[in-house]
């Protein structure tokens, strides 16, 4: 099983117990199961590798929104 599947479960069953992990890209809670998304620091597009070191919860939403931007490229555009 690869990373983002282990940390995908592991999010999932925090959500499945009440415990509701909070999106990096938007800053609010995740709070159903079919939410969960593991987001890449640095883009698989930008080289980012499929490390745990480089991967953060996120809602899917938000993660597809980003799409292959950079963290300060997609913090700039939220702030407009």
């Amino acid at each position: 099983m690869g990373v983002t599947s282990q940390l995908n479960r592991k999010y999932r069953a925090m959500i499945a117990k009440g415990i509701y992990p909070v999106c990096h890209l938007c800053g609010k809670q995740i709070i159903h199961q079919n939410e969960v998304s593991q987001d890449h620091l640095i883009c698989l597009s930008n080289s980012g590798p499929t490390i745990k070191e480089n991967l953060c919860v996120s809602h899917k939403k938000c993660n597809n929104l980003r799409g292959n931007m950079t963290l300060q490229d997609w913090f700039d555009r939220q702030r407009e």
